[in-house]
């Protein structure tokens, strides 16, 4: 009779605990790589070159409806200019911000909500002498779509719609200014749910 007590709680607990595992498992935090702009750099998909992102990698802080994103992205030029000087190009690209998302089926989610954005370009042509650097902030509303491949894997793109506030300095001589533009969903992300 004990045996058979101690194998029946056994079971039990063996059988209540195999169930639990059947339930998803929840992440907390989500990586991404712009995976097309990493393969832009190896293949010619267009045949005139492609266009890229800024932000070549992403980071999302998972929420239950919300969710805290950042990204960040850098590109450094250097060419000689033919006469023994070089050109360079270098910038800085970095957002944070804030989505709401609503999930349709099993593997599709549409996203929504804003970011706050900030670059900084450094341009100098050795031959001639000329440097300029270039601040901007600015915000922009977004939307995007992600598709779930398996319980950590998913791909995703966007669209936002930008509005920089801009500080110039050519040589010297300081403008500012403001300018608006479109991103179109050029980035497809490739994101680790962790």
């Amino acid at each position: 009779m004990k045996k058979s007590l101690l194998l029946s709680i056994l079971l039990t607990t063996t059988l209540s605990a195999a169930g639990q595992n059947n339930q998803p498992e929840t992440f907390s935090q989500q990586f991404g790589f712009d995976a097309a702009g990493f393969l832009s750099r190896f293949f010619n998909f267009s045949g005139s070159g492609s266009a890229e992102t800024p932000y070549y990698l992403s980071y999302r802080k998972l929420g239950e409806k919300k969710n805290t994103r950042l990204g960040l992205g850098a590109n450094l030029s250097v060419e000689g200019d033919g006469n023994g000087g070089t050109n360079s190009l270098n910038a800085i690209n970095f957002r944070v911000g804030s989505e709401r998302f609503n999930d349709f089926g099993k593997r599709w989610r549409a996203f929504y909500g804003w970011d706050f954005k900030m670059f900084f370009t450094y341009l100098s042509t050795g031959g001639s002498g000329n440097n300029a650097t270039q601040l901007g902030l600015g915000v922009a509303p977004l939307f995007g779509l992600q598709c779930r491949l398996n319980e950590r894997l998913s791909f995703s793109t966007e669209i936002a719609y930008n509005l920089f506030f801009t500080v110039r300095d050519s040589n010297g001589r300081t403008r500012f200014g403001a300018n608006t533009s479109f991103s179109p969903p050029l980035a497809w992300y490739v994101n680790y749910d962790f």
